[in-house]
Formats: structure tokens, C-alpha cells, sequence
């Protein structure tokens, strides 16, 4: 799974570009943009507001939790 892909995917599900997305996610373009480039390095409190915003279901969250 492209965990990257998956996110921004989801976040234009729900009407966000990514600029949008992190304003949403309170998260700067620094930090974004290098979690994209490392996924596993999302802290759990980033994916929560990532997965709450974007509106991730729970089979989502444990997919991108548990996929390589």
C-alpha cells in the first residue's frame, strides 16, 4: 500500500487538496511533508486528526496501521 497515496486520496474524498488537508490537520508544511516522505513516522496523534478529517473508517486506520 502506497500509504502517501492513501491519505491525500482520502483527504480529496472529502473535498481537501492538500493544503486544505494540513491547514485541517493543523499540521505545518515542514512536518507534512516529511511524514508523506516516511509514513511510519506519523505520530499516533497525527494520524488520529488525519484519519478524523479526512474521515477514515476504522478498517482504513488499522490497514495503514498494519500495511509494510
Amino acid at each position: 500500500m502506497d500509504k502517501k497515496k492513501f491519505i491525500l486520496g482520502r483527504a480529496l474524498m472529502v473535498g481537501l487538496d492538500k493544503q486544505k488537508f494540513m491547514k485541517h490537520c493543523g499540521i505545518t508544511p515542514a512536518t507534512f511533508d516529511r511524514r508523506m516522505k516516511r509514513p511510519d513516522t506519523i505520530t499516533l496523534g497525527e494520524l488520529r486528526v488525519m484519519a478524523n478529517v479526512a474521515d477514515m473508517t476504522d478498517d482504513q486506520i488499522i490497514q495503514l496501521v498494519r500495511a509494510k
